[in-house]
């Protein structure tokens, strides 16, 4: 006889648990959501610095090749003016391309 009195949860408390559990579940998603949000603010910063890294080398190629270019200039100064000319003409057409 004692099976027929055990006692039952009322409603209200079942939907007490319900409740709880669904809390925690959000609470568990929340934490998931904020390590990914992490995760992606550290690739977004490893991405940073790597535009930056690639932009100073950039504008270290483009110092070196204007000295490059310099230092070629002065070296052909010894050369004939019709070569010198020559050479004006071209860029010139290139600049005019």
């Amino acid at each position: 006889m004692e099976e027929y009195f055990q006692v039952r949860p009322s409603e209200s408390e079942i939907m007490k648990q319900e409740f709880e559990k669904r809390i925690a579940k959000l609470e568990e998603e929340k934490m998931y959501l904020s390590l990914d949000v992490e995760v992606q603010k550290m690739e977004v910063e490893k991405e940073r610095k790597e535009k930056r890294k690639i932009e100073e080398d950039r504008d270290d190629l483009k110092e070196h090749y204007k000295r490059a270019q310099v230092s070629l200039r002065r070296a052909r100064v010894g050369g004939s003016s019709e070569q010198l000319q020559k050479e004006v003409d071209e860029e010139k057409a290139r600049a005019g391309y």
